[in-house]
């Protein structure tokens, strides 16, 4: 078979099957030291997740180098495989220390398995070749419909924009070829399908996957593959602990011939009901030391600094304390108002001169018990403002999953124009949230570590 009576076979399935009888897909993660780098990337971050007793579902298994890894190491593991040639090779690598429940199978059809099964559900091959964007969907749905609340699902995608570099690496003839958009830089989808990062991101986006992390799993280890092959056993180890340590980087996502993302159900339940075990488990000496960082980190910016007012808000439970924030505003001469609740999805900020000028209000949380009301454009200017967002899990780009409430979201969309900080944990900063159209993004968002600028102002 060769790629020119490959590229005439329409079935997407027959094509598939065709083009693993060319491809060696049992030996493509493990054949090498620098073969082995997406393999051990992918691996460290699925047992980041992978609990004793956990079931994992490995769709497009390939030649099962995951599946076996981790049947070997007591994993009760499921896969599902289309490719007639990769199953045999599979079958081939079993043994009694590796029991596998092998089925040849679809992505798209996973109808054999009950809804919510698997804790860990592995997707590293499917969007590799579905070019119809429904077929996709399917694909992804199908995999969230199988995972269980709380379970993690890791998807792999190949990279449109490095592999170009790849491919010129091999052909110094291959930017003057057609294999790619000369104006767009899309490469043609074949005989895999390609994707540029946004556009992995969009894709799980749109079908309510909250990603934890994106990686670059493999990174630019094929074109290194000589010098990564040459080292001793040492300097491999000291190379992949550079590799782990910028393969999450923004700046590194692009030079990486495989991406990995790491997701889990919407951000929603799941999520509010994790992150708040995580918080409720801080010490008060941990909340008390964190806070005062994120008072430090806050005070830097260039946005408190020019503030003349800020729209706090009364810190509640084991939420970074926001009473350290009011008092350092206070002596920095600068005015406060906190909200009180109103109504369904309504808050009103009231001027308050001195934390005594609070008392507990709607759900047990501090509100004015007086004062003025402080209406943005009108008794404060826009420009003037510094408004503190609380939230159970934002992200780089802006994005915030608040308690459920409304109420930030209702008031800040009726003020557009403010200047907002979303507060919060480091362990509360997700590369990615979903997003509907009543969510309202955050300016930037201050932690204990750093302070980042979605949108670099």
């Amino acid at each position: 078979m060769d790629f020119e009576k490959l590229l005439s076979i329409e079935d997407e399935g027959a094509r598939v099957s065709a083009l693993y009888e060319i491809f060696d897909e049992g030996a493509r993660l493990t054949h090498s030291k620098a073969a082995r780098v997406e393999f051990v990337t992918t691996v460290a971050y699925i047992e980041k997740y992978l609990k004793q007793g956990d079931r994992i579902l490995d769709i497009g298994a390939g030649a099962g180098t995951y599946s076996l890894y981790f049947a070997q190491k007591g994993y009760d593991v499921t896969a599902v495989e289309l490719a007639e040639n990769n199953i045999k090779t599979f079958k081939s690598r079993m043994t009694d220390k590796t029991p596998v429940d092998l089925r040849q199978g679809n992505a798209l059809d996973l109808s054999a398995f009950d809804d919510e099964s698997f804790d860990i559900v592995l997707l590293m091959g499917p969007l590799y070749h579905l070019a119809d964007a429904d077929d996709r969907s399917r694909c992804i749905r199908e995999a969230k419909r199988v995972c269980k609340p709380g379970g993690t699902m890791f998807f792999a995608f190949i990279n449109n924009d490095m592999v170009i570099l790849t491919e010129f690496f091999y052909d110094k003839n291959y930017f003057k070829g057609n294999h790619y958009d000369h104006e767009t830089f899309k490469v043609e989808d074949f005989p895999f399908v390609f994707f540029t990062l946004p556009q992995c991101a969009a894709m799980l986006e749109k079908e309510n996957i909250c990603v934890k992390h994106i990686v670059a799993s493999d990174g630019m280890s094929e074109m290194l593959e000589e010098k990564i092959n040459a080292m001793d056993d040492e300097s491999y180890s000291q190379y992949m602990k550079y590799h782990f340590y910028c393969c999450e980087k923004p700046e590194m996502l692009g030079h990486t011939n495989h991406l990995l993302f790491v997701g889990k159900k919407g951000a929603d339940e799941n999520d509010r009901a994790d992150i708040k075990k995580m918080r409720a488990a801080l010490t008060k000496d941990d909340v008390r030391a964190r806070s005062e960082a994120i008072l430090h980190q806050l005070l830097k910016t260039e946005s408190y600094a020019k503030a003349g007012w800020l729209f706090a808000y009364m810190s509640f439970k084991n939420e970074a304390d926001t009473r350290q924030l009011i008092l350092e505003a206070f002596k920095a001469g600068k005015r406060v108002a906190v909200p009180k609740v109103t109504g369904k999805h309504r808050m009103i900020f009231y001027e308050i001169n001195a934390l005594s000028d609070v008392r507990e209000g709607a759900m047990g949380i501090l509100e004015p018990s007086g004062g003025m009301a402080v209406i943005p454009g009108k008794t404060a200017g826009f420009s003037e403002i510094l408004m503190l967002v609380p939230g159970l899990a934002f992200d780089k780009g802006g994005r915030r999953l608040g308690w459920g409430g409304g109420f930030y979201d209702a008031y800040l969309a009726g003020y557009e124009k403010l200047m907002t900080a979303g507060i919060g944990y480091d362990f509360q900063i997700y590369p990615s949230l979903p997003q509907d159209a009543l969510d309202q993004a955050v300016d930037m968002i201050v932690t204990e570590k750093e302070v980042i600028m979605p949108f670099g102002y």
